[in-house]
């Protein structure tokens, strides 16, 4: 697959150096410019820019004008910005412009990293909340009543269903849509750092504390706060988010002073609450805070007639970004497609599509261009509907895990990747399904 591209914005050369060497590392192409000035004229060259990752402060035009110029266009990749001490402020106000998020100095490598793979795996999504069948009508109807709503929301469904576009859906048509919205991911952190992400802290209330930390809570005050994958934290942080919610306000880890917070709270998950509550992971009385309106969006193997239309526009969609004469699927792939399990759901089927346009040799796409992907696309003449056999779908699914499983030499993050889904979900897939590693 062609590699994305990322276009580092930092007047500091060393910097853009550092950060040009990483981003190779992790197998991006990168484009630099030392200020908002060079970077518009960088994009304005052309040649495809998936991603930006910005300073605030720069000389002749700094972070900031260089969004506002950047918005004025019809669309535009999305913009993470590096933030020192002092400069929150104008990070909250350059997510209100439109930037996809903000990290704050010093940062981990890892923590970079990892919101860069996520903005790259976000941004053009927009059609996995596509669709005419009757399950995406049902769905999209309740986005549109309890957008403007101030409601606390649960959205349920599996990896790859778009949970995070629906939270923005809701933030995008809410009263708040002016302020930030703050995503945190509740399964990427150990507790002792979500606390302090969450609430923040004041300096010296523990060793590495060398300076006061605002919390993403009180960031998002006024605006929305996505907690995704909220199953992920322990009872403790479940006490102290569920005491938030009751009276809306944070106390900095190693404070006094409590500090009123106005946000709206959505929360994700790909866990049945229910059985983790059955099972003591999960409060009770935190699950009924926050499941005010439940979202659950269909799989796709239960919306099998809207993957054609998908399909094509994620077709189309690549041509586009890659360059490719790809305008058409040859005959009998579609119908192909429409018969696959997609354990990935339609984050897979995106990135099943774009790897065969970017190894196309044709302006059709064939099933062995497909097949590069890594996912073995076989066709299943016993599905007819999402209400014939689950377990059968399951079992599916199974062997589509083995057999990527398989073609990535038993490594998990490749397996993930070529699945369409990500490193925490294959593990709980592979434990589900009693799937055996076997040992180096």
């Amino acid at each position: 697959m062609a590699k994305k591209t990322i276009l580092v914005v930092d007047d500091d050369p060393q910097i853009r150096e550092l950060l040009e060497t990483r981003f190779e590392s992790g197998g991006y192409a990168v484009v630099t410019a030392a200020d908002g000035e060079g970077a518009l004229a960088t994009l304005k060259r052309g040649g495809g820019t998936d991603l930006i990752i910005t300073d605030l402060r720069m000389p002749v035009m700094d972070g900031l004008e260089f969004l506002r110029r950047l918005v004025k266009g019809k669309t535009h990749p999305p913009v993470i910005f590096l933030t020192a001490y002092g400069s929150v402020a104008e990070a909250v106000e350059a997510m209100k412009l439109g930037a996809y998020d903000f990290l704050e100095k010093p940062y981990s490598g890892a923590d970079l990293m990892n919101m860069v793979q996520r903005a790259l795996e976000h941004a053009g999504e927009d059609q996995l909340l596509a669709g005419t069948s009757s399950a995406m009508k049902k769905m999209l109807a309740v986005i549109d009543r309890v957008a403007a709503t101030p409601s606390s929301v649960l959205i349920t469904g599996e990896s790859g269903t778009g949970k995070e576009l629906v939270a923005r859906s809701l933030h995008a048509g809410s009263r708040r849509a002016a302020n930030p919205m703050i995503v945190i991911d509740c399964g990427a952190l150990p507790d002792s750092l979500l606390e302090s992400e969450l609430f923040g802290h004041r300096k010296g209330s523990f060793t590495s504390a060398t300076r006061d930390k605002v919390g993403l809570l009180e960031m998002a005050d006024g605006g929305t706060v996505f907690l995704d994958e909220i199953s992920n934290i322990s009872l403790p942080m479940q006490t102290r988010l569920l005491r938030f919610l009751q009276n809306g306000e944070v106390r900095r880890v190693g404070d006094t002073k409590p500090r009123r917070v106005d946000v709206r709270v959505i929360a994700a998950t790909n866990r049945d609450l229910a059985v983790a509550i059955s099972e003591g992971s999960f409060r009770e009385d935190l699950y009924y805070r926050l499941e005010v309106v439940t979202i659950s969006l269909p799989p796709l193997r239960q919306r099998r007639e809207d993957i054609p239309m998908l399909a094509e526009a994620f077709l189309a969609q690549a041509a586009r970004q890659l360059h490719r004469n790809v305008s058409a699927f040859s005959e009998g792939v579609l119908d192909l497609l429409q018969k696959h399990a997609w354990p990935g759901n339609v984050r897979q089927l995106k990135h099943v599509v774009e790897a065969g346009v970017a190894l196309s040799r044709g302006e059709s796409l064939e099933l062995e261009d497909l097949s590069h992907s890594g996912f073995a696309l076989v066709a299943d003449a016993s599905i007819s509907d999402e209400t014939d056999g689950l377990s059968h779908l399951e079992r599916q699914e199974r062997e589509q895990i083995l057999k990527a499983l398989r073609a990535s030499s038993w490594v998990q993050k490749r397996a993930a990747d070529s699945l369409g889904i990500s490193g925490r979900v294959i593990h709980y897939k592979i434990r589900k399904y009693g799937i055996q590693i076997p040992r180096s």
